[in-house]
């Protein structure tokens, strides 16, 4: 893979941390919102994105959405950062065809996944997660994530949490595609 290639696999890899974390606290403020903030909201991101559907199909397809991102929650919650690392989590979202990115059955495989699997030890993966995410990233968007880390991995240490120096140094072999 050429130079050009593989900064943007980097740079789409790096957004597709962003989009999943996005979708993720967005499902976690829907659920602390009273009914009458989601209506609010339904009303005018209709308004906003679908002008030329009617509402009933709009709503139908904020339902999916909303269902999709609620699911990544639940893979967040279980198996931690590792959800962050792979595109294929993410929703995607599309108001104008009502995809989501996902299969009929990915909500009832999802289900058995998640009873079937065991509690995983996550201090790894996030330790791993946040050396990559210093190397590849910087600046406001290591801040954001960071951030996120900070208020939703539960096994983090805050008092340890910023990465040195030495832990930051990866080699370009390290990162080779």
């Amino acid at each position: 893979m050429g130079g050009s290639q593989t900064a943007d696999a980097l740079y789409g890899f790096v957004l597709s941390v962003l989009r999943t974390i996005h979708a993720i606290e967005f499902a976690m403020e829907w659920a602390a919102l009273p009914q009458a903030s989601k209506t609010r909201f339904r009303h005018d991101a209709f308004n906003r994105l679908a002008p030329n559907m009617t509402f009933k199909v709009f709503q139908h397809r904020h339902e999916k959405i909303i269902k999709a991102r609620n699911d990544l929650k639940k893979l967040f919650v279980k198996f931690g950062v590792s959800v962050l690392m792979d595109p294929c989590w993410a929703p995607q979202v599309a108001y104008d065809t009502g995809r989501t990115g996902r299969s009929a059955t990915f909500s009832a495989t999802m289900r058995e996944l998640l009873k079937q699997t065991r509690d995983v030890e996550l201090v790894e993966s996030e330790g791993a997660f946040r050396q990559l995410m210093g190397a590849l990233t910087g600046g406001q968007t290591l801040d954001f994530i960071h951030n996120f880390m900070m208020v939703h991995c539960t096994s983090i240490d805050k008092n340890k949490f910023l990465l040195s120096e030495q832990e930051l140094y990866v080699t370009s072999t390290d990162l080779a595609f």
